[in-house]
């Protein structure tokens, strides 16, 4: 006895533990692992068409390389940095000893991934200086691999998968299983008797909920009690219940018991077609700055959760006005509106600057045209410096040039701190990594736009550094011209610092030696030094006198010498400059040879005339270029005879003709870069695309994804008049249920005489229904509210279109606007700069008589505006270059946009747009997709009834209707048939009406029948 009373504790001992590891559960990791392989599965099911495939390598996990990878445990995280305050709190609050276990999991110091940077050159390029090299490609995989919105859509996703997972389980058989052991004990004493009892309770149920609304329940107990007070006493027993209820009327059917689950299943997919149109915006975003696209939306749940717990099928969507109903976004893409200023003779029409990569580019470009007309303009002022001296102009149209120089650098000092904003702001905002991250441009797409190159801006600089080193003028020779209208510098240590360097500084100025002693050895007295000195100050080094005294002629050979250094230094670097002309001129040559191929479509589409004048054009372009290289031809023979024929007697010779030479060099150089720029400028071209807006339409309805995801919702919409109508039917419920017990301590042996088996069916009375009456009323006018947001999202996809051809058609025209205009601004500079040039006019003759004509003090002189046309022609050269960059980005962006309007923006593997033609999309009429039907009239005049429908006549023809429900046999309705007496007399009781519902809409001479719900006939 005793040996079987312990085996049968061994055995209950191996059921505990078997129990005590079956209720811990699975470990965190296989939970974790098992919703992963789930939710693959379900999107792999709803990836049935390539357009919104989910991608290959869609995980919510971020890549490792990634700014917010975190390399730690997931399941097991430690704990992040915490405030010291509060942490205190988590240790002891209001005197209580917490948790002691908060750091098992260990403490993490930083909350990003802290190898992300050594890891950048994975993704993209890095430069040798170790800085990103920024591109519109390098741009969208940063901003794939650290966007903060990008990671939320896919854990969106991934959560949309998961209240699919939900819903489905609901409509599976799951088990529940527990075990509930229990001991009592009662003293001697008790009146109720001593008693010593061990017990254990085990229960194991099985339920399912059909898909016609109905439940099944199947259980299973088994109970064992051990009494060991008086004589030890043992009972087993097993028992097992079922049962089944299933509604006949209200809340009945699969339109109520799938409706969750068929609204989760169709989010599921509206979201992953969500995903493939969030990227395409996600481009548009990243590449061009325009608005965040359309987020997905979770549907299933309330407050994060998982599942449809709290569906009550009313508000819009169902859910209560929490989230939207539609999918896409109603927008117009990007605001490509625009305008522009500039100075006198500008030609206005500019697009709006862009945001993202392109806008940081835009900006780049707009500094660097800055740049350049800074550069002119300094180069301007040098000239009209020399014309100052030469008493060709007044110092008043100087100074209007040196302040608009200052102007200048001003504004280019704010644009480039406003570029490193931008910059910066585009790391922080759009692809999520600090600003301190070093990134080197790509200006590769904004290329076309450089119409000067800076090699030939290099060269420029390189002749005005030339002229500030090598200074020749006629009145001084070999020394640099002081302006009369600055202050001395010698009370000034650090202005010698600033001003540019001069090879003959020390050369220019005698070296001042003891007089000579006469032959009666008579030193000359301090008034003769005196002259003597004087004189050699103002004889010119280049000048030797004949006359000069034995001992004088050793310094002037070395001065001589020094100033034949010089020379020969200055011939040696003009023959390096005249050699990057060259360069230069091949350049432009080729610039000039790519303009036919690259606007061969513009030129096809000109009238004979604007060809003609065309190619007038472009050959005295070509001829000014030849002419120029002959020039510099001739200049390199010069530079070479010149060096020649350097010796100490013709040295002032020597320096005016390199005068001349340089200044020939450098209008050489400044109509090559005019000539440059007109190349360039000729070369711009875009290839519109004609199509119509009703084609485009429907290519839009055939191939936007947000669009068919609407349509989907729409349809979710009007299902949940259905769904809330079954509220309102009365109660009929058939409810089965039974049991079935063992005999004896067999907890196996079920017997059928100690079962149990019984039905009810429970009723009831729609006496109460206007809580329902007004969740069905508000799905209605739900409907009717998304069915006109519907027919306005539609047009406002049409307003779109068509805005966005007639953009593009805009920009088409403007471009050629602005590029006359550039042509223009590039002629006046050429003009104004060659008046800064030209020589004074001779003074007048002798008149016959021999009196001496009057002049014209002004004669010889600039004109007095000669200054203010260069200014505003420098800075409508500036604004027209601007306003044609904008123009030809914001074509390129328009059409982006239109391919993102039409559905059809093909994405590469990096998520870069390819530009494809759009006459090859697919279509699709209004024929083709019609818009789901119109709530039946009947419902809604039946919900306004006032009075009830009149009696049936006594000889009406009788039909019966089966009603939605599980049993449709148990309940029918009298439903008469549309006679022609029926119609005729309830045509007659509705016109003797005096009261009608003031929102019926029906005519009034609808018979009665007509409305009775169809759900009910």
């Amino acid at each position: 006895m005793k040996s079987s009373r312990a085996e049968m504790w061994f055995k209950r001992l191996g059921v505990a533990v078997v129990f005590t590891a079956a209720i811990t559960g699975c470990s965190r990791g296989r939970y974790y692992l098992q919703a992963d392989r789930e939710v693959d599965a379900l999107l792999k099911e709803k990836s049935c068409d390539p357009r919104w495939e989910v991608p290959f390598d869609y995980n919510v996990r971020s890549d490792k390389r990634s700014r917010f990878f975190d390399p730690y445990n997931q399941i097991f995280p430690p704990m992040p940095p915490d405030d010291p305050t509060s942490h205190r709190y988590m240790h002891c609050v209001d005197g209580k000893r917490g948790f002691n276990r908060w750091h098992i999991n260990g403490d993490r110091t930083t909350l990003d991934n802290p190898d992300w940077r050594s890891r950048l050159g994975e993704v993209v390029d890095i430069t040798e200086s170790g800085a990103i090299e920024l591109s519109s490609q390098s741009a969208m995989q940063l901003a794939y691999l650290n966007s903060i919105s990008w990671w939320d859509q896919l854990q969106t996703l991934y959560l949309s998968a998961l209240d699919v997972s939900t819903e489905r389980f609901k409509f599976d058989v799951q088990f529940y299983g527990g075990n509930t052991t229990s001991y009592r004990n009662r003293g001697p004493l008790n009146p109720s008797g001593q008693i010593t009892q061990w017990g254990t309770d085990t229960n194991l149920q099985a339920r399912r909920y059909l898909a016609t609304a109905g439940q099944l329940v199947v259980g299973l107990v088994n109970s064992v009690v051990w009494t060991f007070s008086g004589p030890n006493q043992y009972a087993n027993v097993s028992l097992v219940d079922f049962t089944f209820i299933q509604p006949l009327l209200q809340n009945s059917g699969r339109s109520i018991a799938l409706e969750p689950l068929t609204i989760v299943e169709r989010t599921l997919l509206a979201n992953l077609r969500q995903l493939q149109f969030y990227r395409q915006g996600f481009y548009l975003q990243v590449v061009f700055g325009a608005n965040q696209p359309q987020r997905l939306q979770r549907r299933g749940g309330f407050f994060g959760g998982t599942g449809f717990g709290g569906f009550s099928g009313t508000g819009v969507g169902g859910f209560g006005n929490i989230g939207g109903v539609f999918f896409g976004g109603q927008g117009n893409g990007l605001q490509t509106a625009g305008g522009g200023t500039g100075g006198a003779g500008f030609a206005g029409g500019g697009a709006a600057k862009l945001g993202g990569f392109v806008g940081i580019l835009q900006s780049r470009q707009q500094i660097r045209n800055q740049e350049q007309n800074l550069a002119a303009q300094l180069r301007a002022l040098a000239q009209l410096d020399a014309n100052l001296e030469a008493g060709l102009v007044g110092v008043e149209q100087v100074d209007q040039l040196r302040q608009s120089v200052e102007t200048s650098r001003a504004t280019l000092l704010q644009a480039k701190t406003g570029l490193a904003n931008q910059i910066e702001t585009f790391k922080v905002n759009t692809l999520n990594i600090p600003s301190d991250t070093a990134m080197a441009l790509d200006e590769t797409f904004i290329k076309p736009f450089q119409f000067i190159s800076p090699e030939m801006q290099a060269l420029q600089n390189g002749i005005g550094d030339f002229l500030a080193t090598y200074s020749f003028g006629a009145e001084e020779p070999l020394k640099e011209v002081d302006d009369p209208r600055q202050d001395p510098i010698d009370d000034d240590s650090t202005a010698l610092e600033r001003v540019p360097p001069v090879g003959d500084e020390e050369s220019a100025e005698p070296l001042l030696l003891p007089a000579p002693v006469d032959q009666n050895d008579q030193g000359n007295t301090a008034e003769e030094t005196a002259k003597e000195v004087s004189l050699k100050k103002e004889q010119s080094v280049l000048q030797p006198q004949a006359d000069l005294k034995e001992d004088l002629k050793e310094t002037d050979k070395m001065l001589a010498d020094a100033d034949q250094s010089l020379i020969t230094a200055s011939l040696e670097k003009l023959d390096l400059l005249r050699d990057q002309v060259e360069l230069q001129a091949v350049d432009v040559m080729s610039d000039l040879q790519r303009v036919e191929p690259d606007a061969a479509y513009r030129i096809s589409r000109m009238r004979p005339t604007d060809k003609e004048t065309f190619t007038r054009e472009m050959r005295l372009l070509n001829d000014d270029l030849e002419r120029l290289l002959k020039q510099i031809d001739e200049n390199e023979k010069e530079i070479e005879r010149l060096g020649e024929a350097l010796v100490p007697e013709n040295l002032r010779e020597t320096a005016d003709a390199v005068v001349v030479l340089v200044s020939e060099i450098a209008a050489a150089v400044d109509e090559m870069s005019l000539i440059q720029a007109r190349a360039r400028v000729e070369a711009i071209a875009i290839h519109p695309e004609r199509i119509d807006p009703d084609i485009a339409f429907e290519i839009s309805r055939a191939n936007r994804l947000d669009w068919m995801n609407n349509r989907a919702a729409l349809v979710d919409q009007w299902r949940l008049i259905q769904f809330n109508a079954m509220s309102l039917l009365a109660g009929l419920d058939l409810e089965i249920d039974g049991n079935l017990s063992t005999t004896g301590n067999n907890p196996a042996r079920f017997r059928a005489p100690t079962g149990e088996m019984g039905g009810r069916l429970r009723f009831d009375a729609p006496l109460t229904r206007l809580i329902e009456r007004n969740n069905f009323r508000q799905s209605i006018l739900d409907y009717q509210q998304v069915r006109r947001q519907q027919i306005r999202y539609e047009d406002r996809i049409k307003l779109s279109i068509r805005q966005l051809l007639r953009q593009l058609e805009l920009d088409e025209r403007n471009l050629e606007t602005q590029r006359r205009a550039v042509i223009i601004a590039i002629r006046r500079v050429d003009q104004t700069r060659l008046s800064l040039s030209q020589p004074a006019p001779p003074p007048p003759p002798l008149s016959a008589d021999g009196s001496i004509p009057i002049v014209d003090t002004a004669a010889g002189q600039l004109a007095p505006t000669a200054t203010l046309n260069l200014i505003y022609a420098f800075n409508d050269l500036r604004s027209s270059q601007d306003a044609l960059t904008s123009i030809w980005v914001n074509y390129y962006a328009t059409r982006a946009s239109l391919a993102y309007q039409l559905g059809v923006m093909d994405l590469d593997e990096h998520g870069v747009w390819m530009d494809k033609p759009f006459e090859d999309c697919s279509r699709m009429s209004n024929e083709e997709m019609p818009l789901p039907p119109p709530v039946p009239q009947e419902w809604l005049d039946h919900l306004e009834e006032i009075d009830p429908p009149p009696p049936l006549p006594a000889d009406a023809e009788m039909k019966v209707h089966d009603t939605p429900g599980i049993l449709p046999s148990i309940i029918a309705r009298v439903m008469p048939l549309n006679s022609e007496k029926s119609e005729s007399t309830s045509n007659d009781q509705t016109k003797n009406k005096d009261v009608l519902p003031a929102s019926a809409e029906t005519k009034e001479d609808q018979p009665w029948v007509d409305l009775i719900p169809s759900f009910l006939k």
